[in-house]
C-alpha cells in the first residue's frame, strides 16, 4: 500500500469474515502498514481491528505522534482485547485523548473478562501512554479488566483534566469501584464524572 508518512487522521476496520487473517502474507502486510502510519494523530479503530492488528503485540513503530485514540471494544476488555490493547498504548506517549466505548454492552456474560491487576497496565512501557493524557473517556463493561485500567490512569495521568467513566452501578465491581474510588490516591486535579448506564 505504500508509506503513509502524512496521514494524520486514520479509521481502520477488518470486518470480512472470510479473510484469513493468520496468513504470513497478511501479517507481513499488517506491520508494513502500522510502521508506516508513525505520523498518525488520530486514529479510531473497531473491535476486531484491534485484535487483528495488535494481537501479540505485534511489531511497530511507536506512535509517537498520536494524540488521539477511539477504541470500539466487543462486550469488554477481555483476554483478547487486553494484550491487543496494552500492545497498541506502548510507546503513545503524546496521547492526549482516549476514548475506549463499547459496541454491544451487556452485563450478564462477563466473565472472560475478570483477570487482570492494576500490576497488568503498570508493565514496562506503558506507564508512557499516560504521561501527557488529558481526557479519557471509558466504558465499563462486564468484568474487572476496565476498572483495572481505570484505577492506573487515575493513580498515574499527572496532567489528567478529565476523566468520564461509564458504569453498571447495578454489578458488584462497579458498586464497589464507585464506592473506592473517593478513597484513590488520583495524582491530578482532574474532573472525574460517574455516568451511570
Amino acid at each position: 500500500m505504500g508509506e503513509f508518512n502524512c496521514l494524520e487522521e486514520v479509521e481502520i476496520s477488518f470486518s470480512n469474515p472470510e479473510v484469513d487473517y493468520a496468513r504470513a502474507d497478511f501479517i507481513s502486510a499488517r506491520d508494513n502498514l502500522l510502521r508506516s502510519m508513525c505520523s498518525v494523530k488520530a486514529l479510531v479503530l473497531d473491535p476486531i481491528t484491534v485484535e487483528i492488528l495488535f494481537k501479540g503485540g505485534s511489531p511497530h513503530a511507536p506512535f509517537l505522534n498520536l494524540w488521539s485514540l477511539h477504541v470500539r471494544i466487543h462486550e469488554s476488555i477481555c483476554n483478547a482485547t487486553g494484550p491487543a490493547l496494552a500492545a497498541l498504548l506502548n510507546g503513545a506517549s503524546n496521547l492526549n485523548t482516549l476514548d475506549i466505548s463499547s459496541k454491544s454492552p451487556k452485563i450478564s456474560n462477563g466473565i472472560q473478562s475478570f483477570g487482570y491487576a492494576k500490576g497488568y497496565w503498570a508493565k514496562p512501557g506503558l506507564l508512557d501512554f499516560t504521561s501527557q493524557l488529558k481526557e479519557v473517556t471509558l466504558e465499563l463493561t462486564n468484568g474487572s479488566n476496565g476498572i483495572a485500567l481505570a484505577w492506573h490512569i487515575l493513580e498515574h495521568a499527572q496532567n489528567l483534566k478529565k476523566m468520564i467513566i461509564i458504569c453498571f452501578p447495578i454489578l458488584p465491581h462497579h458498586y464497589n469501584f464507585l464506592m473506592k474510588l473517593e478513597g484513590t490516591k488520583i495524582i491530578s486535579n482532574a474532573t472525574i464524572t460517574i455516568q451511570r448506564n
